[in-house]
């Protein structure tokens, strides 16, 4: 039998590695930039806390969110945009609206 902190010590160590390996490593500054700003905070946003977070306005967020969809980091849900569970481990991002 498997044991749930053997699961959380195991999403732990892949978050890290799909963060750095795959996110951090393959896409350019601005969008390591984009990811790094997530660190700490919280997992839910809308347009108005993502340009308080990237410090970009309006159109600049939109352009972001789309990169940071097509490579999977955020999720799109009604004009909420969602960290996945596999990314807040290694960030440190905690599960809420940070708006």
């Amino acid at each position: 039998m498997i044991e749930i902190e053997s699961l959380k010590k195991a999403l732990a160590r892949l978050s890290q590695r799909r963060i750095e390996d795959t996110l951090l490593a393959e896409y350019g500054r601005e969008v390591q930039r984009a990811i790094l700003a997530f660190k700490n905070g919280k997992s839910d946003h809308n347009e108005s806390s993502l340009c308080c977070l990237f410090g970009f306005d309006t159109s600049e967020v939109r352009r972001m969110v789309e990169v940071l969809s097509e490579i999977g980091f955020l999720e799109s849900d009604g004009g909420i945009y969602r960290v996945p569970d596999l990314y807040r481990a290694d960030l440190n991002i905690a599960h809420g609206k940070a708006f």
